[in-house]
């Protein structure tokens, strides 16, 4: 009976670990208390050897880090993002998801420079 309970306890550990690396989007604590924080797994990146995100995910330039293009390591966000803006104004739906709209980095549009109708991805705030 002793080693069904270990084999359970084992294979429940083995499920929680390999469950909280299956995701590139990770909600953490901060400092042990207050609302969760999403971390988004880094991608790309001014090295040798970039790394890259998993299936179903691709990498942007950080859109939340301003002040233009970086060497710093993007981010992985779903293939099937959640847009925002754009000529309909789609907007995030806090407490949704991802509630802040910053301009999509993969286009040549910029809304900063006549670019109105700028498609946005939704992300969670550093």
């Amino acid at each position: 009976m002793q080693l069904i309970s270990t084999l359970t306890i084992a294979l429940a550990a083995a499920a929680t670990a390999s469950g909280s690396r299956s995701s590139p989007v990770r909600a953490r604590q901060e400092g042990g208390g207050g609302s969760p924080v999403a971390a988004y797994a880094p991608c790309g990146g001014f090295t040798p050897h970039p790394v890259e995100c998993e299936y179903g995910f691709q990498c942007i330039q950080d859109p939340r880090i301003t002040g233009g293009p970086t060497d710093q390591p993007g981010i992985c966000v779903p293939d099937d993002w959640a847009q925002c803006a754009g000529f309909r104004g789609l907007e995030c739906l806090p407490g949704w998801g991802p509630s802040v709209c910053y301009d999509w980095p993969n286009d040549d549009c910029d809304p900063q420079n006549g670019g109105a109708d700028c498609i946005g991805i939704c992300l969670y705030p550093l």
